[in-house]
């Protein structure tokens, strides 16, 4: 509905019940339902006015979910992935539990006692190549991966 406008009365003009009426119809029309953003002015509703539990994941638009050995989280245009996975020297493909929409960042950090740190090889939309130089037997790494939803 947008701003309420309302025409000056002028002199001379009855005040009749009609007139009224349609005014206050115009402000109760808006009030009940139909306020916009338009209506509200600027930190106009803040932290300490937005009741508990009313503002939800759902009405945030976020997701999370665990496959795949990892999590998610999408936080409206950017996702964060992450998880632990084992790691072999000659290099292990690790699928994300969702793609993401360009290539994303990711860390990797180690858990191998000889502090021999892996490394990523290739990034896709859909998962990443990462591997343990020098170790013989797999290693458990943990990953994380930040990128476009």
């Amino acid at each position: 509905m947008g701003l309420i406008s309302i025409d000056n009365m002028e002199d001379g003009v009855d005040a009749s019940a009609n007139l009224w009426n349609e005014r206050f119809g115009k402000i109760t029309d808006t009030i009940n339902g139909n306020i916009e953003t338009v209506n509200l002015k600027n930190n106009a509703v803040t932290r300490e006015k937005i009741a508990p539990g009313s503002v939800t994941n759902d009405k945030l638009g976020l997701e999370f979910v665990y496959e795949n050995d990892g999590n998610f989280i999408k936080f409206g245009n950017f996702m964060i992935q992450w998880g632990t996975s084992l790691v072999a020297h000659t290099g292990t493909s690790l699928t994300f539990a969702r793609p993401f929409s360009g290539i994303p960042g990711v860390v990797v950090s180690e858990e191998d006692p000889n502090s021999q740190t892996p490394w990523v090889t290739l990034r896709t939309n859909t998962a990443f190549t990462c591997k343990q130089p020098w170790t013989p037997h797999p290693i458990y790494i943990s990953w994380i991966a930040v990128g476009p939803a």
